[in-house]
């Protein structure tokens, strides 16, 4: 593939990857009273961990799928059981953020900033997440060679994909007092509570989904098609 093609490929599914959850983290920890030191380091974590797994993925991923799509076959009563646990889980989940409430977890959580060390661990697991997103894998297959080449793509792919984390870090370099600055953890503090409670229904709706899915395969012997 020519270089300028498979940058703008990986631009383009950094975009169908975009993910404004980075910042959230980075603006919610510096909101809590956490160190720039420590935002840094989550950023520089980050982004570190997902060039080094893309890299390493770029070099075998093309084997990987090929093997997983050929031989792994998953028996739907075995997708049952795995659904109608899943849904289960995520019910018990709903209840207990329900029965504990969100306010106090919140208010929790702004008394004290997480540390440098848990920023930076903090980072390494989410750019290991990146494993979950379908755009990260379409990025580690394009036909480029060398592993140098690769890792270019994927930093491509995570400025793009993490622009908003990528421009706070930026931002961060006016201080923590700056006006930028400022509105964004004012901003972020706001939607603390509204935000734990859309997550309590976004995981009751998951729930129900799950559950509806498992529920339809005894009835009909297929699943819904999602």
């Amino acid at each position: 593939m020519n270089p300028l093609a498979a940058v703008a490929a990986a631009a383009g599914l950094g975009l169908a990857g975009f993910d404004p959850f980075g910042a959230f983290i980075a603006i919610s920890a510096l909101a809590a009273g956490g160190r720039i030191r420590a935002v840094l380091a989550f950023f520089v974590t980050a982004a570190a961990s997902t060039i080094v797994v893309g890299t390493l993925l770029g070099e075998t991923v093309h084997a990987v799928t090929a093997w997983i799509a050929t031989n792994i076959v998953v028996p739907d009563p075995l997708r049952f059981g795995v659904q109608v646990v899943a849904a289960l889980a995520l019910a018990v989940w709903t209840v207990l953020r329900i029965r504990r409430g969100t306010r106090a977890a919140s208010k929790d959580r702004r008394r004290t900033g997480a540390g440098i060390w848990a920023m930076m661990l903090l980072g390494l697991l989410w750019g290991v997440s990146a494993l979950t997103d379908p755009s990260f894998y379409a990025v580690a297959a394009l036909p480029v060679g060398g592993l140098w080449a690769m890792a270019g793509l994927i930093t491509v792919w995570f400025l793009v994909s993490q622009s908003p984390l990528v421009a706070f870090t930026l931002v961060l370099g006016a201080g923590r007092r700056s006006a930028p600055v400022r509105r964004m953890t004012e901003f972020i503090g706001r939607l603390a509570g509204p935000s734990a409670v859309l997550m309590t229904v976004f995981l009751g709706v998951a729930a129900v989904l799950i559950a509806a899915n498992a529920a339809t395969w005894p009835i009909t012997g297929s699943f819904l098609p999602f």
